[in-house]
């Protein structure tokens, strides 16, 4: 289950195993309260929550959240949909760089990437990612809406500037071209 602050302070992710969704929810939601009360701040729920099930395979967990993005988008959640075509975006590019790294044979080194800024807009993490793909995204087409999208997701949780519908779009848009761009890249290879 992830569940991640609607005020987009922070993303946890926490894992309780259940028989059902249902049960699983109701441990995550209680772990996340022991948490909170372990911080010493004041009881609360998470802005959202997402269950995923044991079985689905990690390379995907990008898809199903974009696909959850689509579906606030077109229920007139255009804020959530907004951060949510983020983390899509963020969780594939952190997938495709741990697999490149396993390729390798440096692995180690994701242990060393609690800081990577998954969301490629510095040079050092285009950079990384360059080096361990080949892909110089920052030359793609989309290239453009892309960083438009991330300032407006910026505005949204640093600044609570409102998304309209038309800006959620773009935001969807923006981010389908950029997964559909690296889903086609080549899969590692393992001898470099």
């Amino acid at each position: 289950m992830s569940l991640e602050a609607s005020a987009g302070l922070f993303d946890l992710t926490l894992e309780a195993d259940g028989d059902s969704d249902e049960e699983a929810r109701r441990k995550a939601l209680a772990e996340y309260a022991e948490l909170r009360t372990a911080a010493g701040l004041p009881p609360g729920e998470p802005g959202y929550a997402i269950v995923y099930p044991p079985w689905q395979p990690e390379r995907q967990r990008h898809r199903e959240l974009f696909e959850r993005a689509q579906a606030l988008c077109e229920a007139g959640e255009t804020s959530l949909a907004v951060v949510i075509a983020q983390a899509a975006f963020e969780a594939l590019i952190r997938q495709t760089v741990e697999e490149r790294l396993l390729a390798r044979e440096i692995g180690g080194l994701r242990a060393h990437l609690h800081n990577y800024k998954a969301a490629l807009q510095e040079s050092q993490s285009r950079k990384l990612w360059l080096e361990l793909t080949h892909d110089e995204i920052g030359r793609h087409r989309g290239w453009n809406s892309y960083l438009e999208h991330v300032k407006r997701r910026n505005d949204l949780v640093h600044e609570g500037v409102e998304v309209d519908q038309a800006g959620a779009c773009a935001s969807i848009s923006a981010v389908l071209l950029l997964l559909e761009h690296i889903e086609s890249l080549v899969p590692p290879r393992t001898d470099e």
